[in-house]
């Protein structure tokens, strides 16, 4: 995955969690069509910056 491909996913799963309210590494995923472990290492991402 190249760093725009993984900004444009990022801001996805962003875009997706604030508008559902959240959400569930396992909803989000299903959701947006992307492998759980992508969403689960953004989501980890997030949390290491403290922005989740």
């Amino acid at each position: 995955m190249d760093t725009v491909e993984s900004v444009e996913t990022m801001f996805d799963i962003t875009e997706h969690i604030h508008q559902a309210g959240g959400g569930t590494i396992s909803g989000i995923a299903a959701e947006l069509d992307y492998a759980k472990s992508t969403v689960h290492r953004h989501i980890a991402t997030l949390e290491e910056r403290g922005t989740s």
